[in-house]
């Protein structure tokens, strides 16, 4: 059986609220054995491990990065390769966000492992772990697997179900990493996140046919005018009519709120597996054929801009 870790790494001396999801998908790739679990950062101490008590854990690591921020990649990579060196892991799975890739690629090439990214499912099968990702512009939904040692893995953090907290609270092993990076950093701006999205009840999503009927601010101002949040298939991120974290798919954000109403999507699979849950689904299109119309609760064959219309007429 792999010896199998999850990484992850305090941001401003804060644990990702999607750690939980991480440990589920590398228990369950790990044949139900127990995983380790390594923190690094800057500050990291063992008072973290009160939040870290997860089922399916059986050994805490805390790796103090003096000075090191997360986006100094290049010595974290450094301190993530010596772990897996020094401890003989097999398989690291770490979140798919973006300092953890960098950090994740940058070990990989250390200790000379092969990685794949933005997985949204972890297999266990024939001794080995299989990884399920989009790919091909999530086109298609490839089955990977990483031959050798060490493999690693990041997950989407929309891939699986949260695990709670809810485990024994290990004594964590201490260490301390003084690398220095390379990288300086003059400061820094936050973007905006999806977190709007994955908490929102209701939930309006834009299409590709709401760009081509010029709607777009329409579908915008409806979603304003009944409190939803604002959300678009990939084509409307792509011509940056959205931020690409309110993309929802498989290559974007999964949500799950209780009201989708969708216009002017077509009904691809990548963009179906972006919604989950037990929500009510109305899509609105003018393609009366089209493969939403068998994924939603209410399909409405309608010109976007003479729908939106009628709906502002009837308020």
């Amino acid at each position: 059986m792999p010896k199998t870790a999850v990484f992850t790494w305090l941001k401003d001396g804060k644990l990702s609220a999607h750690i939980g999801r991480v440990i589920n998908a590398a228990v369950h790739a790990a044949a139900e054995h127990p995983v380790a679990l390594y923190i690094f950062g800057d500050g990291a101490d063992a008072a973290l491990a009160k939040d870290l008590a997860f089922t399916g854990v059986d050994k805490l690591v805390i790796v103090n990065t003096p000075g090191l921020a997360f986006y100094q990649t290049d010595a974290l990579g450094q301190a993530a390769a010596e772990a897996v060196q020094a401890d003989g892991i097999d398989v690291v799975v770490a979140e798919a966000e973006p300092a953890g890739q960098a950090i994740l690629s940058r070990a990989a090439v250390i200790t000379g492992g092969g990685m794949t990214s933005d997985c949204t499912q972890l297999r266990f099968e024939g001794g080995s772990i299989r990884q399920i990702k989009p790919s091909f512009g999530a086109q298609v939904m490839v089955a990977c697997e990483v031959k050798g040692t060490p493999a690693y893995m990041t997950m989407k953090n929309n891939g699986t179900a949260p695990v709670p907290p809810d485990g024994a609270v290990l004594t964590p092993e201490l260490r301390t990493y003084d690398g220095a990076s390379a990288i300086t950093c003059t400061g820094t701006e936050p973007l905006p996140e999806s977190s709007h999205l994955t908490g929102a009840d209701v939930v309006v999503v834009a299409g590709k046919g709401v760009l081509e009927s010029g709607q777009f601010d329409a579908v915008k101002a409806y979603a304003d005018s009944i409190g939803a949040a604002l959300a678009g298939s990939r084509p409307v991120a792509d011509q940056g009519f959205i931020p690409f974290d309110d993309q929802i798919g498989e290559s974007g954000t999964v949500i799950q709120p209780k009201l989708s109403i969708i216009f002017g999507v077509s009904g691809a699979i990548q963009f179906t597996e972006g919604i989950k849950g037990d929500g009510k689904i109305i899509a609105v299109n003018n393609d009366p054929n089209a493969p939403i119309k068998g994924f939603a609760d209410v399909f409405i064959c309608a010109d976007i801009g003479e729908f939106l219309v009628s709906l502002k007429a009837q308020n």
